[in-house]
């Protein structure tokens, strides 16, 4: 069985391919478009949107016939604008599939980014962050604090199977104290952030990394006395925790 970190890196690395190569083909076939156009235009003698509402028609091999070259040399650049729409088309749609799918696997595997602001972001493990989310919402129904997003943050697929949250909520899976995984949850624009690590090390790292990318308030779970004190004090955070 393939590892999970593995398969979390490569699917990373295949969105970004995805990206380009979705936008080089979508580049690709518009340019196409354009082209068509310009040379239907010229030998049928009309106008520039008709030309490339034909050319876009003829290459996405619908062609609705309202449209139709009259000279020889317009039917050429209809056969050669129907093999490339072919190609073209079939290599776009493709590409996007694969995009969403693969889209589709980062939010099942909690890889996904949200773009929420003002929401409120809980990390942590074990009981409590069930616990803990549940009265977030028995408090926001009763408007006892605002209506809001909540985005979870566990740091194992482990963690999350042990707790059952409501379908609004949306869970992220990734290491606290890394910037990355914080950046997904948007920390940076959220309102509040709820801390409840049953390690107060991390506990203590989560929130100085949480308070040097936000202005958002943050609420530690427990943290033992020396950890708050090393919270308090004004010490420079270590170059290594950036």
């Amino acid at each position: 069985m393939i590892p999970t970190p593995l398969v979390r890196a490569l699917l990373r690395v295949k969105l970004k391919a995805g990206k380009n190569r979705l936008l080089q083909i979508a580049a690709a076939v518009l340019l196409l478009a354009v082209l068509f156009a310009v040379l239907f235009m010229y030998f049928e003698n009309v106008d520039f949107y008709t030309a490339f509402y034909w050319a876009v028609i003829t290459m996405a091999t619908i062609g609705y016939g309202d449209v139709t070259p009259q000279t020889g040399a317009g039917r050429a650049v209809a056969m050669v604008a129907a093999v490339a729409g072919i190609s073209t088309f079939t290599a776009l749609v493709s590409v996007l599939a694969e995009y969403f799918i693969s889209s589709s696997i980062r939010r099942m595997m909690g890889m996904h980014r949200v773009k929420y602001s003002g929401h409120y972001v809980v990390i942590g493990q074990g009981s409590s962050i069930e616990s803990c989310v549940n009265e977030l919402l028995l408090a926001m129904s009763r408007g006892e604090a605002q209506m809001r997003p909540i985005v979870v943050v566990f740091p194992s697929d482990d963690e999350r199977k042990k707790a059952e949250l409501p379908e609004e909520v949306e869970i992220l899976i990734g290491d606290p104290t890394n910037g990355e995984t914080l950046e997904r949850a948007h920390v940076r624009e959220a309102s509040h952030v709820i801390l409840a690590l049953e390690d107060d090390s991390k506990s203590v790292f989560a929130t100085l990394m949480v308070k040097r990318m936000s202005k958002a308030r943050v609420l530690v779970e427990a943290l033992k006395a020396e950890s708050v004190e090393l919270l308090k004090s004004s010490r420079p955070v270590p170059a290594e925790l950036y």
